[in-house]
């Protein structure tokens, strides 16, 4: 059986609550070690100093006028952008290509090209972090956020079950993730600009 078939028939199957937080976790752990070796590496082979992710005053200034508008507006502000993400670039795409599917069975394989486009779209966006837009920026957003749109694409066609009937769920929990995600990467900056308050 092929490649595609198999992870095909992997996705079908819709995960329990705790199969869904084991594969949760797991994909953190892997987005949390590929994070740290693509930094190594781009710090190495390319000379890259400091947040490969983006520029950290870029952040740091975006950050400070956030919490200054309060906590409750700023928490707010990233659910709303994360939800937007996530329905520009997994729900939008990937139900598509379920719709498709459902009406011509064989569109299933379509899926694939799919995701990598609109993960690779997802990680160019993020260019918008960066001071100017280099080499060195386009393939750290690339390697970093392009990397996780596609855990977070898996994440919603696995939970989706590749049926229309749960693409709803599936948007909410890659949302809840990527929300999740994102505190955990911005939380070192938090602190940062909470204590300079």
């Amino acid at each position: 059986m092929p490649l595609s078939e198999r992870i095909l028939r992997w996705l079908s199957v819709r995960p329990s609550w705790s199969e869904f937080g084991r594969l949760l976790g797991n994909l953190f752990m892997l987005e949390i070690a590929w994070s740290a070796f693509v930094l190594l590496i781009l710090k190495t082979t390319l000379g890259v100093i400091g947040d490969a992710s983006g520029s950290t005053e870029v952040l740091r200034t975006e950050l400070e006028r956030s919490i200054a508008d309060g906590p409750v507006r700023f928490l707010c502000i990233l659910a709303l952008v994360v939800f937007t993400e996530e329905v520009l670039f997994r729900f939008i795409p990937l139900s598509a290509v379920l719709l498709f599917a459902w009406i011509r069975a064989r569109w299933i394989y379509a899926v694939f090209p799919v995701m990598f486009i609109a993960s690779a779209v997802f990680g160019l966006i993020h260019l918008g972090n960066h001071d100017d837009v280099t080499a060195e920026a386009v393939i750290s957003v690339l390697l970093l956020q392009g990397v996780s749109g596609i855990g977070l694409s898996i994440l919603f066609l696995k939970y989706a079950g590749l049926r229309l009937r749960y693409v709803f769920v599936a948007l909410m929990a890659t949302t809840t993730s990527h929300i999740l995600w994102n505190s955990f990467a911005m939380m070192p900056m938090i602190v940062y600009v909470l204590l300079l308050q």
